[in-house]
C-alpha cells in the first residue's frame, strides 16, 4: 500500500514537473517569437533607413551637379561682363580721342 502511495505521489510529481516544463517551453517559445518579430521590425527599419540614405545621397549628388553647373554659368557670365567692360572702355577711349581730335 505504501509503495502504491509513493508511486501515485511520484506520478503526480512527474505530471506537475512535466506541466512546469511545458509552461517554461511555451514561455520560451513566446520569447523567441517576440525576438523574431523584433528582428523583423529592426530589419524593416534598417531597410527604410537605407532607402532614405540612398534618396538623400541622390539629392546631394543632384545638388552638387547643379552647384557645379551654376558655378560654371557664373564664371562664364563674369568673363562676358569683363569682356564687355573692356569693349566699352575701348569704345569710350576711342570716342574721347575722337572728341579730342575734333577739338584740336
Amino acid at each position: 500500500q505504501e509503495e502504491v502511495e509513493r508511486m501515485k505521489t511520484h506520478e503526480v510529481d512527474s505530471a506537475a514537473e512535466r506541466e512546469k516544463l511545458r509552461a517554461a517551453l511555451d514561455e520560451k517559445s513566446r520569447l523567441i517569437e517576440s525576438l523574431e518579430n523584433n528582428a523583423r521590425m529592426k530589419e524593416s527599419n534598417l531597410n527604410s533607413l537605407r532607402k532614405a540614405v540612398d534618396e538623400q545621397s541622390s539629392i546631394v549628388h543632384k545638388l552638387r551637379s547643379s552647384e557645379a553647373s551654376q558655378k560654371a554659368t557664373i564664371q562664364s557670365l563674369e568673363e562676358k561682363i569683363e569682356k564687355n567692360s573692356r569693349c566699352h572702355e575701348e569704345a569710350l577711349s576711342k570716342m574721347q580721342k575722337e572728341v579730342e581730335r575734333m577739338k584740336s
